[in-house]
């Protein structure tokens, strides 16, 4: 059984994160998610960037946090995915 992945934030490590999870047949990525305006539009793999963090974790088995921002600035993304009941890794 594959674990389903969701990564939020898609700078440079999310996005070569992005490409060996889609290699590793262990994972299936399935949602893409990053708050900059920049990213919207772009795909991975067939899977669209979403800034919509709340839908995008629904039946995900594990989330990498991978933004580059100031902690103070992403504090409330970890709580979040907690709520969520996924584990996390940042």
């Amino acid at each position: 059984m594959k674990l389903k992945v969701a990564i939020i934030g898609l700078g440079y490590l999310g996005q070569n994160l992005a490409g060996k999870l889609i290699e590793d047949q262990s994972f299936e990525l399935t949602a893409l998610i990053d708050s900059d305006p920049s990213k919207q539009g772009l795909s991975i793999a067939g899977i669209a960037v979403s800034d919509d963090l709340e839908s995008n974790l629904k039946d995900i088995d594990l989330v990498f946090i991978t933004t580059n921002s100031l902690l103070n600035q992403i504090k409330e993304t970890p709580v979040t995915v907690i709520k969520h009941n996924q584990t996390v890794t940042v």
